[in-house]
């Protein structure tokens, strides 16, 4: 059902189309067979993106509609979220990406999310998995000389100039690292003086 709604910005009006939420739905979970357009799709979930991400297989026209879980060009962001500042989202992400490669075939065409379709899922998986045990190495070797916060490991990761819109993201991604790290027991946290938590090479 549409909605119109009068929106003002800097003192100009406006009428806006909006759709009203859907009284009902129906939830999708993994493990779902959908039949769309004829075809029919298997239902995957996985995470650390999103708290549940779905996606569909078609297995039978090797079809791969990846949501934003495995992009061509760029990493999903994965970040810790302030209503779990101590979960494990790329804990989530990684085992994730490995059920991706273990249960989807190399010669599907992946649909993502974001940008063009693509071929070659598995080699695109391998390639996100390595980068983040990169970003887990840059950490390690950062904490490996002193002490750090969060907050100070975001240079070891992010080489670039960010601005405060993307500096709230790159904490919380860093964050997710760090959380990952701990529950691996490659990092440990330390007291610190000034309140401040910080981790250091276990």
């Amino acid at each position: 059902m549409e909605t119109t709604r009068r929106v003002v910005t800097s003192g100009h009006a406006y009428l806006k189309l909006t759709s009203g939420l859907p009284p009902t739905y129906h939830r999708v979970v993994a493990g779902d067979v959908l039949r769309i357009g004829g075809r029919k799709f298997d239902v995957l979930t996985g995470g650390g993106h999103s708290p549940e991400e779905v996606m569909l297989v078609c297995r039978a026209d090797n079809l791969f509609f990846a949501a934003d879980q495995v992009l061509a060009k760029i990493s999903p962001n994965v970040s810790v979220v302030a209503v779990d500042p101590e979960g494990d989202p790329l804990g989530y992400y990684l085992r994730s990406l490995h059920a991706l490669r273990r249960d989807i075939p190399d010669e599907v065409l992946v649909l993502p999310g974001h940008n063009l379709p693509f071929y070659g899922l598995h080699t695109r998986v391998a390639e996100l998995i390595g980068h983040h045990h990169a970003r887990c190495d840059r950490i390690l070797q950062a904490c490996r000389a002193a002490p750090k916060s969060a907050a100070e490991l975001i240079p070891f990761v992010f080489a670039r100039k960010l601005d405060p819109h993307q500096m709230g993201f790159a904490f919380s991604e860093v964050l997710a690292h760090v959380n990952y790290m701990l529950r691996q027991s490659a990092l440990k946290p330390i007291a610190s003086a000034d309140g401040v938590g910080r981790v250091t090479a276990a």
